[in-house]
C-alpha cells in the first residue's frame, strides 16, 4: 500500500460524544417530567441547567478537537495505549437513536422506544467484539536503515494473533512517519489473522526530503465486525531511517570539461614511470629502460622481462561545501541548500564509480564542520553520504575551517570544488569569496573551481530527475 499524506481521519472520541448526548437527555427528561422539576426545586434549576450546558460545550470542544487532529498529532497525544472513537457511520447510528429516544420520551411512543433498545444492541455488540480483536496481538515492523530521496522504498510490517480460540478479522496497522518538514502514513490492512499465526504485509512510500525520518508508534486499529465503533491500541515501536540526498545527473559538458581540467594537471606533473599504474608484465624490447627489467621473472622465465605501466590520469577529488543559510531563509534558500547538497553527492557517487584509484574527500561547512575521505576503488558511500544527510546550514561564516581543509587536504595532483548557497553579487558573497582567495593564497589557481548552488547556472551540467510516484 502505498504512502498517504498527512490527512484528517474522521473519527470521535466517545468520552466527549458522551458528554454531547448526556446533557440533551437530561435537558429532555427534564422539560417532560414536572416530578423532576419539583424534586431539582427552582432554586437548584438554574444551576442545574448551567451545569448541563457546560458539560455539553466541553463535549463540543473535545468532539472538534478529536475530529480534526491530524493522525500523527493523534498519537502522540494519547496518554494510553489504546483508543475508543466512533466513525462516520456510528455517527450517524447515534443520532438516529437519539432521534429514537427523544421521540419516545417526548412523545411517550412504546415503538419508538422499543425501536431504540433494538438499536442499542448491535452497537453494544460492536463495541464488545471490537474491543476483544485487539487482545493478545503483537506487532513488527522492517525498514531499511538508509534510503534515497526520491526514490521508492518498501517498509513491512507484521501482526503475530497470539490467541488459542479466535482469529482476528479487518485489522489496519497504521505507520506514522515524521520527517525534517513533513509528515506521512503508512497503513497495511489485514483482512484475517488466524489464531496462533502471523502476517506480514508492506506498504511503499517516497520520501523527498534528506535527514533523520522516525517511525512510529505503531497502531493497530480495528472496527469489526459493523464498523460503528473504532479501537486503536497504540505500540511504542521506533525506528529511524536516514534519507540521503537526491542524486542527479551529470551531464556530457561537466565530463568534459572535468577530463580536460584533469589532463591539463597531468600535463603540470612531471611524474616518472614508476608513480604511473602497474598493467603487466612483458618481454623486453629494444629501446626499454633497463630500470624497468624485473629479474626475478626474467630469471624464471629465461628472457628479459620489463614492467609495463599506463599513465594513472585519476585525480583526488575535493568537495566542500560552504552550507550557508540566513537567520529567516526563503523557500528558495531552503531549495539552494538542497541543491547544494544533492550536487555534492552526485560529484562524490560518478568519482568513486569512473575512478580507479583516487580519493574523494567531502567537507561541510555548517552548524558543525563534517568532513569524511573514501577511496573511489570502492563500493561503499555510506561515509560521504551520511554527512550530507545529516548537515545542517549555518547562519554565518565558515571560512575558517574551509580554509583549514584546503590548506591541509589539498595536494597537486587533487581537484578542488566548493559548492557555495550564497546567491552572487551579494555582499555576503563577495566578502566570503575575498577572504576565502585570500587565505589560501598559495594553492594553484587552475585547481580551485567555485561553483553557486543555483539552479538556472547548474542546469547547463547538472539535472535532477523528478522523484519516483508510487504505484
Amino acid at each position: 500500500m502505498s504512502d498517504i499524506p498527512n490527512e484528517t481521519r474522521f473519527s470521535l472520541s466517545i468520552p466527549s460524544l458522551t458528554a454531547v448526548i448526556l446533557p440533551v437527555a437530561a435537558i429532555a427528561v427534564y422539560v417532560q417530567s414536572e416530578r423532576l422539576r419539583d424534586w431539582i426545586g427552582p432554586g437548584r434549576s438554574k444551576l442545574f441547567l448551567l451545569m448541563l450546558a457546560l458539560f455539553f460545550a466541553w463535549g463540543i470542544v473535545g468532539l472538534i478537537a478529536s475530529a480534526t487532529r491530524p493522525p500523527a498529532a493523534r498519537n502522540r497525544w494519547s496518554l494510553t495505549r489504546r483508543r475508543v472513537a466512533i466513525t462516520r457511520p456510528g455517527l450517524v447510528y447515534l443520532v438516529m437513536m437519539a432521534v429514537m429516544f427523544l421521540g419516545s420520551t417526548l412523545g411517550g411512543s412504546n415503538m419508538l422506544m422499543l425501536i431504540f433498545a433494538l438499536m442499542t444492541g448491535p452497537f453494544i455488540l460492536n463495541g464488545w467484539t471490537v474491543l476483544g480483536m485487539l487482545k493478545r496481538i503483537r506487532v513488527s515492523r522492517s525498514l531499511p536503515e538508509r534510503v534515497m530521496a526520491g526514490e521508492v522504498a518498501s517498509v513491512e510490517l507484521g501482526i503475530e494473533n497470539r490467541k488459542w480460540l479466535i482469529g482476528n478479522w479487518m485489522i489496519s496497522l497504521r505507520d506514522s512517519i515524521v520527517g525534517p518538514r513533513e509528515e506521512l502514513r503508512g497503513e497495511v490492512v489485514f483482512a484475517h489473522v488466524p489464531r496462533r499465526q502471523t502476517r506480514y504485509g508492506c506498504y511503499q512510500m517516497t520520501l523527498t526530503q534528506r535527514g533523520i525520518y522516525q517511525f512510529g508508534p505503531l497502531e493497530a486499529a480495528s472496527q469489526f465486525p459493523l464498523g460503528l465503533i473504532e479501537r486503536g491500541q497504540f505500540f511504542p515501536k521506533k525506528n529511524d531511517v536516514l534519507v540521503y540526498p537526491r542524486l542527479g545527473r551529470l551531464s556530457e559538458r561537466w565530463k568534459v570539461e572535468h577530463l580536460q581540467a584533469s589532463e591539463l594537471v597531468e600535463r603540470q606533473q612531471q611524474r616518472g614511470p614508476f608513480d604511473d599504474e602497474f598493467h603487466r608484465l612483458r618481454e623486453y624490447r629494444f629501446g626499454d629502460n633497463p630500470k624497468s627489467i624485473h629479474w626475478r621473472t626474467s630469471a624464471r622465465q629465461n628472457e628479459l622481462m620489463v614492467r609495463e605501466h599506463i599513465p594513472c590520469r585519476d585525480q583526488h577529488l575535493l568537495v566542500l561545501v560552504d552550507f550557508w543559510q540566513p537567520e529567516k531563509p526563503t523557500a528558495e534558500e531552503i531549495k539552494r541548500t538542497e541543491l547544494a547538497a544533492s550536487f555534492a553527492a552526485t560529484l562524490c557517487v560518478e568519482q568513486v564509480r569512473e575512478s580507479r584509484s583516487s580519493r574523494v574527500i567531502l567537507g561541510i561547512a555548517g552548524k558543525k564542520f563534517l568532513t569524511a575521505t573514501h577511496s573511489a576503488g570502492a563500493r561503499v558511500l555510506n561515509a560521504l553520504l551520511d554527512i550530507l544527510a545529516v548537515a545542517q546550514p549555518q547562519v554565518g561564516s565558515q571560512t575558517m575551517e574551509l580554509t583549514k581543509a584546503i590548506q591541509t587536504q589539498n595536494s597537486y595532483d587533487s581537484r578542488l570544488i566548493v559548492i557555495t548557497t550564497r546567491p552572487a553579487g551579494s555582499r555576503e558573497r563577495q566578502d566570503w569569496h575575498d577572504k576565502l582567495v585570500n587565505d589560501i593564497g598559495g594553492l594553484m589557481p587552475g585547481n580551485l573551481e567555485i561553483i553557486e548552488a543555483d539552479a538556472q547556472q547548474l542546469s547547463s551540467f547538472f539535472t535532477i530527475p523528478p522523484a519516483e510516484q508510487v504505484s
